[in-house]
């Protein structure tokens, strides 16, 4: 899923593959016929999962070692480029749009270069080799490209680069009090609203967050993560910013740390095993758990920010049980969203090809009436789940595009 160039709504770039073929779709939900242009593999050689980005005027496609540059109003090839390595799969937004009067687009690739081109033409404007090739996140910090250097499993730094030379220009080292305590490679930051970022960090048994604003010389705020009775363990990649707090999810419980003062409290969930954060709700966050990992057994959960308050379960069945499409944008599908006050959520049977939405109120847990989307030839083979907004779900299923009302279940889009 795309910003429109206007900003005014969404627009879809599908990588597909057919009998023939790869295909490389641009969909426009605001143009009729909706599908702006299609290449073909002779155009873009491109796997599903590669990363994509874009600006007002160009797509680029970030494939084994190359990067293909499209126009965005045409599809038409602008220059294809050759990597010193491939975009590791596991490297978290490794290819990037660093806007300004000339657009850059930096790529991190798997050998530890970070590269830096024009993003109109593909010119080289700088290249540097970080010390190590374990760095697995490429953030923008203060408008600069930042990643956390050293090797795996030793201490570390988080060092920026000047956008426009590719030279160091300054390093933190989030750390915590406690053996092992300081940042290394493996670990992931958390972009913050300011520009900065928050870090998730363990020493012994407990832990701590950091938050640190661009250039300082020390974090804004330090809090303990106590694992308290329950043994909680960070697991710093499956953290999220819910609202104004940042979730830290863990085996038996998660933290909820205030984002501007480091206030945190332990909510232990005794019989949880897993836990993802999936949205905010008027008085607290809304989590999806299960019971026992890999049993099934999962539940939307209303916590409130106030212990006192009584909460909310909202059992899921079918094919909301499966967790890898439960949830998190960006981690793990977008089977659940949240909008308002409102949890949507999204059941894909792929048997009897039908889709179901149910609304669940954040402030009950109770859910209204669902509405049923069946498919036109009865079958549902779910291919992609794209994205949630403004009320409106796209999913690719039987080789097509559709976008549906999740209050109706009524179809407003279908592309081939």
């Amino acid at each position: 899923m795309l910003p429109s160039e206007t900003r005014t709504g969404d627009e879809l770039l599908v990588l597909a593959r057919s009998a023939d073929g790869q295909r490389v779709m641009y969909l426009d939900f605001d143009s009729e016929p909706v599908t702006r242009w299609m290449a073909s593999s002779a155009d873009a050689a491109v796997g599903a999962n590669d990363p994509v980005v874009a600006t007002d005027t160009m797509v680029f496609v970030a494939a084994e070692r190359f990067i293909y540059a499209l126009d965005r109003a045409t599809g038409t090839p602008e220059y294809t480029l050759g990597l010193p390595d491939q975009v590791a799969t596991y490297c978290r937004d490794c290819v990037q749009i660093f806007d300004g009067d000339d657009p850059m687009l930096v790529v991190l690739t798997a050998d530890g270069t970070l590269t830096a081109l024009r993003a109109e033409t593909g010119a080289s404007r700088w290249a540097t080799r970080l010390p190590s090739d374990s760095s697995r996140q490429l953030l923008s910090i203060g408008g600069d490209p930042t990643v956390i250097t050293g090797t795996d499993g030793t201490d570390g730094a988080v060092q920026t680069y000047d956008i426009d030379t590719g030279q160091p220009t300054f390093a933190q080292v989030p750390q915590c009090d406690g053996p092992g305590g300081r940042v290394n490679a493996v670990d992931y930051l958390v972009p913050a609203p300011d520009g900065g970022y928050l870090w998730v960090g363990n020493a012994g048994s407990d832990g701590c967050v950091q938050r640190w604003a661009p250039g300082a010389a020390s974090a804004t705020w330090t809090t303990v993560l106590d694992a308290g009775s329950s043994a909680v363990r960070t697991d710093a990649s499956e953290s999220s910013i819910v609202g104004d707090r940042l979730v830290v999810p863990g085996r038996g419980g998660f933290w909820s740390v205030s984002v501007p003062d480091g206030a945190v409290s332990l909510v232990e969930r005794s019989e949880t095993d897993a836990i993802v954060p999936v949205g905010v709700m008027p008085n607290g966050i809304v989590i999806a758990e299960e019971s026992d990992r890999g049993s099934g057994g999962w539940s939307l959960v209303g916590v409130p920010n106030d212990p006192t308050t009584t909460g909310w379960q909202f059992a899921l069945t079918g094919e909301q049980l499966l967790p890898d499409r439960l949830a998190v944008p960006n981690q793990r599908g977008w089977l659940t969203g949240v909008s308002g006050s409102t949890v949507v959520v999204v059941d894909v049977d792929d048997e009897a090809g039908t889709i179901t939405f149910t609304m669940v109120d954040t402030a009950t847990g109770l859910a209204g009436e669902p509405t049923l989307l069946t498919t036109d030839d009865g079958s549902g083979d779910l291919e992609a789940m794209f994205g949630f907004s403004d009320g409106r779900i796209t999913i690719g299923i039987d080789r097509r595009v559709l976008v549906a009302d999740v209050t109706t279940g009524e179809v407003v889009i279908a592309a081939p």
